[in-house]
């Protein structure tokens, strides 16, 4: 699949992506039974850990055509810990997400594990504002 997709700006990828976790939603800690109603109780209810991966990328696959995902991880308050994921974004939205952290990882010289951590806080910002 050699299909050309229209560049993102990183307000589109961060619209894309938090549009996509709006859709998780409600989920439960499978540990202590804690209901997570949206996005927003999820953040304000979960502490954040570690960096969000990307296996696709890990992986060198810009372009999987069977992703095998991006993940953010937060613990609950019973220390249980929670994964975001991108299962069920469209394949051609992720194919823009990956392209748009691999070029700004290269614009900037920078690692793209720091690229996700960036998307990770813009992406939570703007679900606590809403």
């Amino acid at each position: 699949m050699s299909q050309s997709l229209p560049n993102l700006t990183e307000t589109e990828v961060v619209r894309a992506i938090h549009e996509h976790i709006l859709r998780l939603f409600p989920r439960n800690c499978p540990n202590c039974g804690q209901v997570f109603a949206n996005y927003g109780e999820y953040l304000e209810k979960t502490t954040p850990i570690g960096q969000p991966i990307s296996y696709d990328i890990e992986l060198g696959e810009w372009r999987p055509t069977e992703p095998n995902g991006n993940f953010s991880f937060a613990n609950c308050h019973c220390g249980n810990t929670l994964s975001l994921n991108s299962t069920g974004m469209p394949l051609t939205q992720i194919w823009q997400v990956l392209s748009w952290v691999k070029a700004e990882s290269e614009r900037q010289q920078v690692p793209t594990s720091e690229i996700l951590s960036h998307l990770r806080q813009e992406v939570r910002k703007r679900g606590l504002a809403s």
